[in-house]
């Protein structure tokens, strides 16, 4: 079956892989973290932070598409996606410094922001990979990877964060997170075919 899967797909599979288990290793408990380790933070605050994430990505990630349009090629849609990732990756070590709402604030900001970035690219690219007979298949295999990578990581995440503790398991999420972004290095030379 790996075989029928073209080259550039499954860079790109392995990386959204990566990409769901690291950012689901903490996310089931985020709002733990967010009440026990930062000072003041109540569920209003988390409502709000969540608000501000989703505002963001949901606004910025339509000028992403836009932008990613305007350029002919696909090397601005990988420059997205990894940017993207490795920001992502790079704002969950930061979170493990954080101490109070407005660094919760500024980093739900910028991380909406960054998957606004990458979201559409990463789909552009995707397609790209896929195109053939057999790409409801294969958008079902992503799709699956996905949840399955996530189902593995908020598995994981609980008894790791409780090992190691909340702020270590930031830094975890975002090393893989930023893995995920480096994976998709090689696409360079697909592209450039």
């Amino acid at each position: 079956m790996l075989r029928m899967i073209p080259s550039g797909a499954r860079v790109l599979l392995f990386s959204h892989s990566i990409f769901w288990l690291a950012s689901n290793l903490l996310a089931p408990f985020l709002s733990i973290f967010y009440m026990s380790e930062l000072s003041g933070v109540t569920l209003v605050e988390i409502g709000v932070s969540a608000l501000i994430y989703y505002l963001t990505f949901g606004l910025f990630e339509p000028v992403a598409g836009i932008l990613a349009d305007r350029i002919s090629g696909l090397k601005d849609e990988l420059a997205f996606v990894f940017i993207g990732f490795i920001a992502r990756g790079v704002l969950f070590i930061l979170l493990a410094f954080a101490e109070n709402s407005w660094h919760l604030y500024m980093f739900q900001f910028w991380l909406g922001f960054f998957r606004g970035l990458s979201g559409p690219s990463s789909k552009v690219l995707y397609a790209k990979f896929i195109q053939s007979k057999q790409s409801g298949m294969l958008w079902g295999l992503d799709e699956s990877l996905a949840n399955l990578s996530a189902a593995l990581g908020a598995g994981v995440g609980g008894y790791l964060a409780i090992e190691i503790g909340f702020r270590n398991m930031l830094i975890v999420t975002g090393l893989l997170t930023i893995v995920s972004g480096i994976i998709n290095y090689p696409l360079i030379k697909k592209l450039k075919k």
